[in-house]
């Protein structure tokens, strides 16, 4: 490791041990004290900077849209430790839902001081538990590539749930791909992290130039800290595209209609 790489490293532990407890105890708990990956535990590991995934997903609020007579075919778009996914297939399990989960996430990022290669083996070994992999299928790829597979193999998706990644050019991919979709097979379509729609920004910004002025430097930006936080890529994504939201909130996710 080089100097610069180490002098990172050293300063995000530093920050996370004054400012994030959470991602201290994720650290050294699970990869140095016990690591269930690497002793074979059969323990899931999850993701300590989220307290409660109900914030994430509200399971009791898209319940109609999990209720079908056939087998559900369900696409997430973005994985991370596979919270979102585990989560759904132990609701459907519980409840005798016939379904197929194909999660997509290339893995090309390190969360916090954790590298990306030990996030895909935290993921694999999430996966291995409760015997998910019968119904959870994961395509480690950018989600363009998985598009493409999907278009040429014709797949048919009842429910799309975009959490990939946020920056603005990945997320219009995503947004375009899906809508095709909904308009397509009448997917039912839901996008995680839509924080503030553009016209709900201008009310607190009070200034469409400066407004847009923010948004147009925000292009390869995926959180902004400012008057308010939020994530530009989803606001562009959805204003440009002029796509159309349910006001009813699932967890942070936001329904497209």
């Amino acid at each position: 490791m080089d100097l610069t790489k180490l002098s990172r490293k050293i300063y995000l532990i530093i920050r996370y041990i004054l400012y994030e407890k959470y991602a201290f105890v994720f650290f050294f708990f699970y990869k140095l004290v016990i690591d269930p990956i690497k002793f074979k535990f059969k323990l899931e590991v999850k993701n300590p900077f989220i307290k409660n995934r109900t914030i994430y997903i509200n399971i009791d609020k898209i319940k109609k849209f999990l209720i079908k007579k056939k087998t559900i075919k369900i696409l997430e778009i973005g994985t991370n430790l596979g919270e979102f996914s585990f989560k759904l297939h132990d609701y459907l399990l519980k409840k005798k839902i016939k379904f197929k989960i194909i999660s997509v996430d290339p893995f090309l990022h390190d969360f916090r001081f954790v590298s990306k290669s030990y996030i895909y083996k935290i993921f694999k070994h999430n996966l291995s538990l409760k015997n998910r992999s019968k119904n959870i299928k994961h395509l480690k790829l950018k989600s363009l590539d998985a598009f493409k597979f999907f278009k040429k193999k014709k797949f048919k998706f009842d429910l799309i749930f975009i959490d990939g990644s946020h920056l603005y050019k990945d997320v219009m991919n995503d947004l375009k791909f899906s809508i095709d979709y909904k308009k397509n097979y009448k997917t039912e379509v839901f996008l995680d992290d839509l924080d503030y729609t553009y016209e709900e920004l201008l009310k607190i910004y009070k200034n469409k130039k400066v407004l847009d002025n923010l948004l147009k430097k925000s292009l390869k930006i995926n959180y902004i800290k400012d008057k308010v936080n939020f994530h530009p890529g989803t606001l562009l994504g959805v204003k440009e595209l002029n796509i159309k939201m349910s006001n009813k909130k699932y967890g942070s996710l936001s329904r497209v209609i």
